[in-house]
Formats: C-alpha cells, structure tokens, sequence
C-alpha cells in the first residue's frame, strides 16, 4: 500500500499486520483520485473519512494539496497507527479519532462541516445502506460537498436524488454523491 500521487506519492504504508482492515488497492484508489482530480481542486477543502482503517485515503487526499482531513476509526491500534504516520510525516493538517462512525452519524454530533466525505465501511456493516442518507441528511456534508461510499458490489441501495455517479472496481464499488 503506497501513496499513489501528489508531494507524498511513492510513500510506501506499514500497518500492522493485525488491524482489522481492508485497505482500498492501489488500482481502485488511482482510478477514484483520477475522477476527483477532474472534478475537484483540493486546495482550500477539507475532508472527513469515516471507517478510515490505516488512513489510507486521508493521506492521499493530503498529498494532494487539500487543507485538512479529519479521521475516525473505531480500533484503537487504526487510530494509533495513523497517529505515528502524521507524526513521522510531520502533517499537523491531519486530525484522528477514536469513534464509532455509524453511532456518530446518528446521534447527529456535530463534528463540523465537510466539502467531502470518503466512507470505507466493513463489507458486512448491517447498516451500510443507511450511510448515505446518514450523511447527506446529518449535516456532515457542505453544500455542493461530495460524499463518497466504497461497498461491495452485491449491496443494493435505494434510490437518491444526490446520487451522481457508480464506478465498479473489481469487487467494490464507488458510489459518489453531491449534496445539492
């Protein structure tokens, strides 16, 4: 798992070997920053990733110029072990906490405003469906905010209003939402 792009592109990740994580590959994370790319300028946004793991994506968002990303994960050693990458990368832009993003979403805390929002939930969430109306209805999201869910591709979601665009990578998918 590397940083694929931007001033931290080659950077090479060493998770433990025992956190409870299903990192996006590095094939299907080229594909949803090159999208992003062509719709986005990161510079002056800010960014939240729920179920973050190793903060995978948080990183590559970072090195890609965007002002701040905020990530929760529930797992203590997810936490601590994006702690010591912000730490041994010196990105005082990069803010991590333990939490559980589902409980969080509904009890509509108020942890800020976002432009966008990455969720990389386990495959075998129980309310996975639910995530997109969670965030697009929860205040999470800024206006014009995208949200992003990555699933598995045998998950049915109801209709949205928000929902802009689904990209198939293998055995996951890329739902992209706009909150308009």
């Amino acid at each position: 798992m590397r940083v694929i792009g931007g001033i931290l592109k080659g950077h090479v990740l060493h998770p433990p070997r025992n956190l409870p994580v299903r990192p996006t590959t590095d094939r299907s994370k080229e594909a949803l920053f090159n999208i992003l790319s062509n719709q986005l300028d990161f510079s002056g946004l800010n960014g939240l990733e729920l179920f973050a793991g190793t903060g995978n994506i948080s990183l590559e968002f970072l090195s890609r110029g965007i002002d701040s990303m905020t990530a929760y994960d529930i797992h203590h050693g997810c936490v601590r072990y994006m702690k010591q990458v912000a730490e041994k990368l010196k990105l005082d832009n990069f803010y991590i906490h333990k939490g559980n993003a589902v409980k969080l979403l509904q009890a509509k805390k108020n942890i800020g405003e976002f432009d966008v929002v990455f969720a990389d939930p386990p495959f075998n969430l129980p309310d996975i469906v639910n995530l997109p109306e969670l965030i697009l209805e929860g205040g999470l999201l800024k206006e014009k905010g995208i949200f992003i869910l990555e699933h598995p591709k045998l998950v049915q979601f109801p209709d949205s209003s928000y929902l802009q665009d689904i990209r198939k990578y293998g055995e996951s998918v890329f739902r992209f939402y706009v909150k308009t």
